[in-house]
């Protein structure tokens, strides 16, 4: 038998499939489908458990059982029976899904855990969203997956106080499947003791969720029960904990910033940055926040200040360098605020007027002394625009080929502006401009266009 890692104890074998593998938590692997703790579930029922098969074996037990504690009585059409329970699944899983959730919300909030968001349902068609204070509350056509998030507060016995909240939601459906299966079984017939009936198999399955298990596909796991991420947050440590809260602060503001939702994505920015003040991700989630309230100018120099902490890239993502560009070509063209605030960050790289965005980055790069890179971002910028939208980008490139001192090309890019507008108000300034020697040293920083042209 294999020793564990580090020199401890034997690593715990399967009999059955004789697999060993070591999982750095502690778990094992069993039949390639899943893992678990050998403490909680003997290793060879994790072939039932992760397996498809067990599954169905579980679900079609539960139906036969059901159909025997409808049918008891004399003269009872079992298969009616059955058929009726099978129609009551749905609302069934509806009301276990509700259950399921206020068993996690109510534990909780009694160990002193914030809850953001609830939703009921994992996938189809919105059917309602309530809002209780900061808290949301989402419900969706199908009912066969729940979600939360909370935010444990304070340091004090924080994986008893989790692995609490994980239980909560299996637990309360424990609790009615036991309830609805003494009052299904004390009714005496027809449509009301099926509908007990499948409230009763429906809770029973969601019950199981306590059992550590999950899915694996791809070597990844795909799904997770409550008991699995139970048994994971019980071993982990204080420092992985002020991690999970920390990134969970940045995620819950950005979801909240995607809503539309300045005063819940400002406090969550805020309080991430009373964790970590030098992380730059703070800093620019409430340049975000400016942006989306119409604050432009504080917008813009939040983003300089979160450049200035960290090199951001040009990735097309919130939260990154390509935003300060964006911020500027704002503050010189006043008709787009409109149209910015009504996309998504997401949004951006798909507007019509992106290539002026990209335009704008492409010049601060060639000003701030990144001549190669920022010639290129130029030229996709020609490429990407159309029509008048053209005038910005060439613009743009003549004025960046003048400050690299490509004078012959800083006039072709000038006569296509002429070309596509020739009455634009901007061209007789850039003309006069590129009759002036170019500077001799670049500029500290990245310039805007709108700063270049004044």
């Amino acid at each position: 038998m294999r020793r564990g890692p580090g020199g401890g104890g034997p690593m715990p074998r399967c009999d059955a499939c004789r697999i060993e593998a070591e999982y750095p938590e502690g778990f094992v692997r069993c039949g390639g489908r899943g893992w678990t703790l050998r403490q909680w579930c003997p290793p060879c029922a994790d072939r039932y458990l992760t397996g498809l098969w067990g599954l169905s074996l579980t679900i079609s037990g539960s139906l036969l059982l059901a159909g025997a504690l409808i049918s008891r009585e004399s003269g009872n059409i079992w298969w009616l029976r059955g058929l009726l329970v099978l129609g009551g699944v749905l609302p069934a899983g509806l009301v276990a899904a509700a259950v399921h959730v206020l068993g996690h919300f109510v534990v909780a909030r009694l160990t002193g855990c914030e809850v953001q968001r609830v939703q009921i349902g994992q996938w189809g068609g919105r059917l309602g969203r309530w809002w209780f204070g900061e808290m949301a509350v989402e419900v969706r056509t199908i009912p066969l997956r729940t979600s939360w998030e909370v935010f444990p507060r304070g340091d004090r016995g924080l994986a008893m106080r989790m692995a609490l909240v994980w239980m909560g939601g299996g637990l309360a459906n424990l609790t009615l499947a036991v309830f609805a299966g003494i009052v299904a079984w004390n009714s005496t017939g027809g449509g009301l003791q099926s509908l007990w009936g499948a409230l009763w198999l429906v809770n029973l399955v969601a019950a199981a969720g306590l059992i550590p298990m999950h899915w694996r596909y791809a070597h990844r796991a795909v799904w997770e029960s409550d008991g699995r991420r139970l048994v994971k947050d019980w071993h982990r440590s204080e420092a992985d904990w002020g991690e999970q809260r920390l990134t969970q602060n940045w995620l819950a503001a950005d979801a909240a910033l995607e809503q539309r939702d300045i005063r819940v994505a400002e406090k969550r920015f805020r309080e991430g940055m009373q964790q970590v003040p030098d992380d730059p991700r703070g800093t620019v989630g409430l340049a975000m926040v400016a942006l989306r309230a119409g604050r432009w100018m504080e917008a813009r120099a939040l983003f300089q200040e979160a450049a200035g902490r960290n090199r951001l890239d040009d990735r097309r993502e919130p939260g990154n360098g390509w935003l300060l560009p964006f911020v500027d070509l704002l503050l010189a063209r006043p008709e787009l605020k409109g149209e910015a605030e009504r996309l998504s960050a997401a949004e951006y790289a798909r507007a019509p007027w992106w290539p002026e965005v990209q335009a704008v980055r492409g010049a601060s790069l060639v000003w701030s002394g990144q001549t190669a890179n920022g010639l290129e971002l130029l030229r996709r910028a020609e490429e990407g625009a159309s029509g008048d939208r053209r005038v910005i980008p060439l613009v743009l490139q003549a004025m960046s080929r003048w400050f690299a001192g490509d004078l012959e090309e800083a006039r072709r890019a000038l006569a296509r502006a002429q070309r596509v507008d020739p009455q634009n108000e901007l061209l007789p300034r850039v003309a006069y401009q590129l009759g002036e020697p170019s500077p001799a040293l670049p500029l500290a920083g990245a310039v805007t266009g709108d700063d270049s042209l004044s």
